[in-house]
């Protein structure tokens, strides 16, 4: 503390070259989505936007229960909504394979109001990314920007998050770790 800053990368970055990881390698974002999108939803609620008892069918038309659950239930994962992965199929042949395709929140949102509910709203807890979709959906909708915009504008730019992103397609930006 007070002498400067200390950086170092360790691991392996490619498993069939050895190639080691290095501090500029880039990674998905992921699941660590949930964390951005809630925060995003978080902001919107503090400005008045919107609020953690709202049901989503306030924004979002066609959901199952959608006049039962609310933002709060999505952003915590109780909602009962099935996770679109759950349909084995489905991710076999449209996340698996080797393609350039992005997947559309609709296409999504289809796969899972296919599956069974887990449970009732408010009634249990299960990790589901249809839950995160469907925030996504709303943070659109209310803030008038596209989800990578909004993320950009409010959250990645104004932390200096400058190596920070919600890619819209499957290309990374290189040297990333495999």
């Amino acid at each position: 503390p007070g002498e400067g800053e200390w950086q170092n990368s360790f691991g392996v970055a490619d498993k069939e070259t050895a190639e080691k990881m290095s501090l500029d390698n880039h990674f998905r974002i992921g699941s660590i989505t949930k964390t951005f999108v809630t925060t995003a939803v978080l902001q919107l609620v503090d400005k008045g936007d919107i609020s953690l008892d709202d049901k989503i069918s306030k924004y979002i038309d066609n959901v199952p229960s959608g006049d039962e659950i609310t933002i709060k239930q999505l952003a915590n994962m109780t909602s009962g909504l099935a996770n679109y992965t759950e349909n084995e199929e489905w991710v076999k042949s449209a996340i698996y394979t080797k393609n350039d395709r992005n997947i559309p929140a609709s296409e999504l949102l289809d796969v899972a109001f296919k599956l069974p509910p887990t449970f009732a709203p408010g009634k249990g807890w299960h990790y589901s990314n249809t839950n995160t979709v469907l925030l996504g959906q709303v943070i659109e909708k209310v803030s008038g920007l596209s989800l990578d915009k909004y993320l950009q504008e409010n959250i990645f730019t104004p932390l200096g998050l400058s190596s920070t992103s919600y890619p819209l397609d499957e290309k990374m930006p290189s040297p990333y770790a495999r």
